[in-house]
């Protein structure tokens, strides 16, 4: 084995952490509006693991929001949320390519762009400029990773009347 899967010592380790209180007007907010409006924060919250996913996960929000308050009269919710980056990355070291694999692969996942392997053509392909649109192969030689967490705290409204009377 030529590479192998190493720590690396990269970036540092971050904690990001927000709190925030949503109350709900009953004479303002639908279900929907108080739904969005705390998944809108979940989401900006959240967009660091990127747009697809920020949008996702604003959807799983917005659906546990509305379920919530069909089963409940909730007076607010505090949306908790935390992310952390961890310092070590994992690299491949050394980073070893076997280039007859890599025209392999990039053969057989453009087969109508092939390269060609002679002297004069893996010259004029290394000093053609990339346009948009061409195709591009993409190799991963390492990872960082991170952890998030988000979490609801539902004020419930509870109403108590109580009448006493005495003779």
């Amino acid at each position: 084995v030529q590479s192998a899967i190493a720590p690396f010592d990269i970036a540092f380790d971050t904690l990001s952490f927000d709190v925030q209180y949503f109350q709900k007007n009953e004479a303002t907010d639908s279900i929907e509006s108080f739904s969005r409006q705390v998944s809108a924060h979940g989401s900006r919250s959240e967009s660091w693991w990127g747009e697809n996913n920020s949008q996702t996960f604003a959807g799983s929000m917005n659906s546990q929001m509305v379920a919530q308050q069909k089963n409940s009269e909730l007076e607010g919710t505090i949306v908790i949320s935390a992310h952390t980056t961890h310092r070590s990355a994992n690299v491949m070291s050394p980073f070893v390519m076997d280039a007859r694999k890599a025209i392999t692969a990039w053969n057989y996942s453009f087969p109508d762009d092939l390269l060609e392997t002679t002297p004069d053509k893996i010259f004029e392909a290394a000093m053609q400029k990339r346009k948009e649109g061409d195709n591009v192969m993409h190799l991963l030689s390492g990872y960082t990773k991170g952890s998030s967490f988000v979490g609801f705290v539902h004020i419930l409204r509870k109403e108590h009347t109580m009448s006493d009377q005495k003779s």
